[in-house]
């Protein structure tokens, strides 16, 4: 499962082609239904935190207007009695984001109107401490199912991944000011230690799910997804969690 839906970002080692935002490559068909609080927003997903907020990545972004919150889905070619569409009220992203470095990619979408939770729709609980390497999560999303081609899957798919720790990733991903790179500061790595196995374009915004808490948020990565050893970068959910109460408690 590869992880990165939308974009292309600016390059990693100076190469302007190896970093993508957002998709699964590899990973297995979720059981339908299991992963309730996945959302699909527009071309990306998102994660139910309560009945009216999702949380998403802030790369992601679209009118409001544009936009259709899709809960309870499990595949998406067809229509499904568990599904709810919702329609959205506002979009905000973080205003200290930056396109070109992916620092603070997180995003809040009130929907215009409640969820019903039930069987097929729940929320997923925020972090209360970040999450210590070695700690096994899953992956989810709609996206990227090849790293060399655009074919997306239709049906949602799951990858485990152990988040890892940040001296690797800082080594993979060297810190520059002026183009995507890891901070460890607001960004965490994960891996399935699999080749051919990673989040890629079209999981963007997605859920990383540890223990039942959401870790991560699903960014960016190296564009050849599943490349061994190379980890997939995921917003930091612990470190955002007083921003997302503001925000919410301010609408």
């Amino acid at each position: 499962m590869k992880f990165f839906a939308l974009f292309f970002a600016a390059g990693l080692l100076g190469a302007a082609s190896s970093i993508e935002k957002g998709h699964i490559v590899g990973g297995y068909i979720c059981p339908a239904h299991s992963v309730p609080w996945q959302v699909r927003l527009g071309r990306c997903g998102g994660s139910l935190i309560n009945e009216w907020w999702v949380i998403s990545a802030a790369h992601c972004y679209a009118p409001a207007e544009t936009l259709v919150a899709r809960l309870g889905k499990h595949n998406l070619s067809r229509y499904e009695v568990t599904e709810q569409n919702l329609k959205v009220a506002k979009v905000i992203r973080h205003s200290n984001y930056n396109y070109k470095t992916s620092e603070n990619d997180i995003m809040l979408v009130k929907l215009a109107q409640k969820a019903r939770i039930n069987k097929y729709v729940r929320l997923i609980r925020l972090p209360t401490h970040c999450p210590a390497p070695g700690k096994k999560c899953l992956v989810s999303g709609w996206g990227k199912t090849h790293p060399y081609q655009d074919i997306y899957s239709n049906v949602l798919k799951c990858l485990q991944e152990f988040i890892f720790p940040n001296k690797p990733c800082t080594r993979y991903f060297p810190y520059r000011n002026d183009s995507i790179s890891f901070n460890s500061k607001s960004m965490l790595c994960a891996s399935s230690n699999r080749i051919g196995h990673s989040s890629c374009s079209g999981d963007s915004g997605g859920p990383l799910v540890c223990n039942g808490l959401l870790e991560g948020i699903v960014s960016w990565g190296y564009r050849e997804c599943g490349v061994k050893d190379y980890p997939s970068v995921y917003t930091k959910v612990c470190k955002y969690i007083s921003w997302i109460r503001r925000i919410i408690s301010s609408y």
